[in-house]
């Protein structure tokens, strides 16, 4: 698969770099529809109460393995983002 055969499926704004409300985001990614079987969609959230990651992080991380794009993970970026999450998840539960 060429650099090409991509260009049909992104906006124009994606391929300038450029979200249409003109912010610039941190990691461009764009909403799609996509449906999966109930299995990989539970395999994924299963893992995700462990991990404490969101389950479409973990997708996305399955497919860049997947597709040779994986880069090098920032291990304190992550985890200072799974601690915030951790930390989040106990307000939200009621005091024992």
């Amino acid at each position: 698969m060429s650099d090409n055969d991509h260009d049909d499926i992104r906006p124009a704004h994606v391929d300038q770099g450029v979200p249409r409300n003109g912010e610039i985001k941190k990691n461009n990614k764009i909403r799609i529809t996509i449906h999966l079987d109930w299995d990989v969609i539970s395999f994924f959230k299963n893992r995700s109460a462990r991990t404490a990651k969101r389950y479409q992080t973990l997708i996305n991380d399955a497919l860049r393995e997947y597709t040779g794009l994986e880069t090098q993970p920032n291990v304190i970026t992550d985890l200072v983002e799974r601690v915030k999450r951790l930390e989040k998840e106990l307000l939200r539960r009621p005091p024992a």
